[in-house]
């Protein structure tokens, strides 16, 4: 067993799936045996396991999601995109014995915000499906009580204000053991993204010169609400056994189509509505962690 010095630590919906993907296929990197341990959230968290998490398992309890199957290996990771949001994490999590280092990944944040709204009303219970973007937002600038199951949706807005949330991050970590990236710069150029995290990380950076850059957990639309339903059920039983990745290929290919619903008028101006929502936070965040943040509001 071994422990990371790699966590990739958020933001929810801003690519971390595949970034965790494509560093753990380095031949001198190795990934946790599930992507998102979810070890060190809080439990108010909507992904707290009452089984799994650091309060009652310890450092002893997390090494087991890092079986060492690969002794080459000079990175370890895990990437639980919620741990930006989470004390737990913060308190605890760089005091591990690996000391690792964080990566953040961010998204414009009007862009995050839909997505969530998106992946939620999509692939969980949580919001009903007949709930508009535009509703959504109004629903979440009030922190409405119909959202208390789910803080990703309930604090939708605090947590795109992301500077808030490093600024807390940098005060525990010191600003040598963090990264901040973004997932416009990571889409335009993947090749050499990573080849400038795998110098960061001391890794190989020619591995990713003829990589393939397979994408993970890509939004989806599903047609019948009625078979998500019982997905969704299913899904739990089937996370951690070999079943789970043909089972969700099948399903996807039966009941899901790869683009999203169009907006409508007043979904569009609540996405704009939220660009100029944020321009202070944003300026705060390039100014205080020397970011370029001009590919968002190309974006627009």
């Amino acid at each position: 067993m071994a422990l990371p010095n790699l966590i990739i630590a958020g933001a929810p919906k801003c690519g971390t799936s595949s970034l965790f993907r494509w560093l753990a296929d380095h031949p001198e990197a190795e990934g946790a045996s599930i992507k998102e341990t979810c070890y060190f959230v809080d439990p108010s968290s909507h992904v707290f396991d009452p089984a799994s998490n650091f309060a009652s398992g310890g450092v002893r309890g997390y090494e087991r999601f890092f079986p060492v199957r690969n002794r080459a290996a000079r990175v370890r990771l895990e990437a639980t995109p919620t741990y930006i949001y989470q004390e737990s994490a913060r308190a605890a999590l760089p005091d591990i014995p690996s000391a690792p280092q964080f990566l953040f990944v961010l998204r414009e944040p009007s862009r995050q915000i839909l997505s969530t709204y998106r992946y939620f009303s999509n692939n969980w219970t949580y919001l009903k499906r007949n709930v508009a973007f535009a509703d959504f937002v109004e629903m979440a600038e009030r922190r409405d009580e119909k959202l208390a199951r789910n803080e990703l949706l309930q604090d939708a807005l605090a947590n795109a204000r992301y500077v808030d949330w490093l600024e807390k991050w940098r005060a525990r970590l010191g600003p040598d053991r963090m990264r901040v990236a973004l997932l416009e710069d990571v889409q335009a150029d993947p090749a050499g993204q990573l080849a400038e995290f795998a110098r960061w990380l001391g890794l190989t950076p020619d591995f990713y010169g003829d990589y393939a850059f397979p994408r993970e957990n890509e939004t989806y639309r599903v047609r019948s609400q009625t078979a998500q339903e019982a997905n969704v059920r299913l899904r739990g039983l089937l996370a951690r056994t070999p079943l789970y990745r043909p089972a969700r290929a099948l399903y996807r290919r039966l009941n899901t189509d790869p683009a999203p619903a169009p907006l409508s008028e007043q979904d569009t101006a609540a996405l704009a509505g939220l660009r100029a929502r944020f321009e202070d936070a944003n300026a705060r965040l390039a100014d205080m962690f020397g970011l370029d943040l001009s590919s968002w509001a190309e974006d627009a």
